[in-house]
């Protein structure tokens, strides 16, 4: 099964140590791709955090793409997955979500997306009420 693990970066958080612990694992049976959205050549050390713990198995893709919602950036990120042609799409995080909403929506017809939010949800949202 060949399978794509997307995020925004590999900074040094607890979504990104997920990605990278889960790619290095499921590695051992599958094709599986770790796909960073963010040129990672900016801001090295707090992007890469955990770029070097990445199992030499995972194929790592960095789009290089520059902060900020584009059209552009979106279509990249639709371009890319199209052509890795996974099985299953693992989107993780809110802040993924932006980039790659045109790709999972225009890619959800014929291939598994999944989504990790790793946070609280309601934490920000339900104030006042």
């Amino acid at each position: 099964m060949k399978i794509v693990e997307l995020i925004t970066f590999l900074a040094g958080g607890g979504a990104e140590r997920f990605v990278v612990d889960l790619s290095n694992q499921l590695v051992k049976e599958n094709e599986t791709y770790l796909v960073t959205i963010l040129d990672d050549k900016k801001e090295t050390e707090v992007r890469n955090f955990f770029r070097s713990e990445v199992s030499d198995s995972v194929h790592y893709v960095n789009l290089g793409l520059p902060n900020g919602l584009k059209l552009s950036s979106q279509w990249r990120v639709y371009t890319v997955l199209k052509a890795l042609n996974p099985d299953v799409i693992h989107v993780h995080m809110i802040s993924t979500l932006k980039y790659s909403a045109l790709a999972t929506g225009l890619l959800s017809f014929s291939k598994k997306v999944y989504f990790s939010v790793h946070s609280d949800l309601h934490n920000g949202y339900d104030k006042g009420r």
